[in-house]
């Protein structure tokens, strides 16, 4: 049978608006030191678990985090992974549940409109925009839905917003210095899409390391997949057989992110028997 809050109240002999207060934790209730100890004690010997629907229809919470990301494909990859395991913990340590919303980042009106009402329909608490998942229009609208979220990986520089993210600028930059002071001059960059703020700083800190060690930008060597989304992308970025095929091709590739990198180590590998030793 399953325990329920009038079963505790009866056994305690306090009425179940007591019960319930003691179980829901709620602030300034006038009720004794004795009394709470006891509500705990004989929930937790008839092993009460709260009713997180009818729960959720008093406090108007669901206790859902909503997570947006491309594809549950993207939860295989390195990168994504490894935030999804942060979230995964943090909501299992403050007992919320994780949903995930499949996206589309194509900029389709019919798009936006789908994500903002899906996320409405679901009534989560709040939700995590992992990078590039969605356009811009519908970040904003969530910000005029007043809906609680985090960006993760993903800024826009004229809204005020929440973001977690990293120094794309200084960390490309870094990598393109190792490249030169490891001899290299000729570096190709190839970039998901220009268009995306965390790219354009990625090519900025990748042209000031070029820049300050007197080598100049060659827009040869720059691969811009213009997709807009990764399968595109992942297609797009055969063109890097076209460099290796320059009088003069690149003697090291930047990739900015890891899916791409795996691609082009792919293309390198199947052009291996044809390069000249």
């Amino acid at each position: 049978m399953v325990a329920t809050q009038e079963m505790i109240a009866k056994r305690v002999g306090v009425s179940q608006i007591t019960v319930s207060q003691i179980l829901s934790r709620v602030p300034n209730a006038r009720i004794n030191k004795k009394t709470r100890e006891e509500v705990i004690r004989v929930a937790n010997k008839l092993d009460y678990h709260p009713n997180i629907i009818a729960r959720g229809l008093v406090t108007r919470k669901t206790r859902s985090i909503g997570v947006a990301t491309h594809s549950i494909e993207y939860l295989t990859e390195m990168y994504f992974g490894t935030i999804m395991q942060g979230i995964a913990h943090q909501v299992g340590l403050h007992n919320y549940n994780m949903q995930f919303e499949v996206t589309d980042c194509s900029g389709e009106s019919t798009k936006n409109l789908y994500f903002i009402k899906s996320v409405k329909e679901k009534s989560v608490d709040g939700i995590i925009v992992i990078d590039q998942v969605v356009s811009d229009l519908e970040i904003i609208k969530l910000k005029e839905m007043n809906i609680p979220f985090v960006l993760v990986d993903r800024y826009l520089p004229d809204l005020d917003v929440y973001c977690v993210r990293v120094d794309n600028k200084k960390g490309i930059y870094i990598a393109t210095e190792n490249l030169i002071k490891n001899g290299h001059k000729r570096i190709a960059f190839v970039n998901e899409y220009m268009k995306f703020n965390k790219i354009i700083d990625m090519f900025k800190g990748y042209c000031q390391a070029l820049e300050e060690n007197g080598i100049s930008i060659d827009n040869e060597l720059i691969i811009d997949t213009s997709g807009g989304n990764i399968h595109s992308a992942l297609t797009e970025v055969r063109r890097v057989e076209y460099l290796l095929r320059l009088n003069s091709p690149p003697t090291a590739i930047l990739c900015s992110c890891d899916l791409l990198a795996v691609q082009v180590l792919r293309i390198l590998k199947e052009m291996e028997p044809t390069r000249p030793s």
